[in-house]
């Protein structure tokens, strides 16, 4: 991963950190909206089925992550 993509979940983590995977992916949400017309989808969609991806938002349980990878991929669809 890039600098840029290694912040990117960094941040959306540290601010989501304590509220568990909701906040982290309301967090993530909130960044991409921001960002996301500048970002390449098809690198965005592989950053997100990146096993690296799911471990920096250092979700406990398989439901938590299933419930992260979902929202975001509703967040590209759009």
């Amino acid at each position: 991963m890039n600098s840029f993509t290694d912040s990117l979940i960094d941040h959306s983590h540290e601010l989501g950190r304590g509220y568990g995977p909701y906040a982290q992916v309301d967090m993530l949400h909130n960044i991409l909206e921001l960002i996301g017309p500048t970002l390449d989808k098809v690198k965005l969609q592989e950053l997100i089925n990146s096993v690296g991806f799911i471990e920096a938002l250092d979700l406990k349980s398989e439901e938590d992550k299933a419930f992260v990878l979902g929202q975001l991929q509703d967040a590209l669809n759009q």
